[in-house]
């Protein structure tokens, strides 16, 4: 009603509109992309871009490359997971004695909680879709040889904002999305060497949670003003942005 708009409280509210930006649509400004779109075309700009693809179709724009049966399909099963305090610091531990880096030192704030929670689901969900979780009980034991399996190539695609590690002077006033997706690999036998570690080694400079923790550190620290600039140039670069797809199964 009108009397619920009434008064001076409310045109104090009205007054502290302007006090936010009006122009919340950032983009970035041509000549941050001109030089790389003048010196490569589309498909050389792809190519720098290794979580896109070009897409057989005008199914996009990031429409999953490989195309996998409908999500009805899929059996699904909800858990929820508990971390204390003390979980998160050991595996922090064991990625900072794993390797000293730039990205992860014995002083720096990193590596990130999100990090650590990453690469336990990393591990944890892919061993399982390989089916070894059946065989935890022999791989503890170390009765079965996984030397196999260290050529098995396995990729984490992750999501993340760029708005606080690339341009932000231009992105300070964005209110959108601004998806960054950074990749890191690694061979399954350290995913599955991980998984089947004990809480009890998680400290151990050798202890294999530290190596994926350490990867996801390092992908996400490769998001700066070029891998931003190089994917907004690609975008512009395209003669459809239709064409353009992420390198991911759905089913993932």
């Amino acid at each position: 009603s009108v009397s619920d708009c009434d008064g001076p409280d409310w045109l104090e509210d009205v007054e502290s509109i302007h006090d936010y930006p009006i122009d919340i649509y950032t983009d970035l400004p041509e000549e941050v992309t001109s030089p790389l779109l003048q010196m490569a075309s589309f498909g050389e700009l792809m190519s720098r871009c290794l979580e896109y693809a070009t897409l057989s179709n005008l199914s996009g724009p990031t429409a999953p490359l490989m195309q996998s049966p409908s999500i009805k399909t899929i059996q699904k099963t909800g858990r929820i997971f508990r971390f204390s305090y003390e979980k998160i610091e050991s595996i922090k531990t064991a990625a900072r004695q794993w390797l000293p880096s730039r990205v992860i030192g014995s002083e720096s704030r990193y590596p990130s909680t999100y990090a650590c929670l990453a690469a336990l689901t990393w591990a944890f969900s892919t061993v399982t879709r390989f089916g070894v979780a059946q065989k935890a009980k022999a791989l503890r034991m170390k009765q079965l040889d996984r030397t196999d399996l260290k050529g098995v190539a396995c990729r984490l695609l992750m999501p993340a904002s760029w708005a606080s590690r690339a341009f932000q002077e231009v992105s300070k006033t964005y209110a959108g999305n601004a998806v960054a997706m950074p990749e890191a690999d690694v061979d399954f036998r350290t995913l599955s060497e991980a998984a089947r570690s004990s809480p009890n080694d998680a400290s151990a400079a050798g202890n294999p949670l530290g190596a994926l923790v350490h990867r996801i550190e390092t992908a996400l620290a490769t998001i700066d003003d070029e891998f931003v600039a190089t994917r907004t140039a690609m975008f512009r670069a395209a003669p459809d942005p239709r064409v353009i797809g992420v390198r991911l199964d759905a089913a993932d």
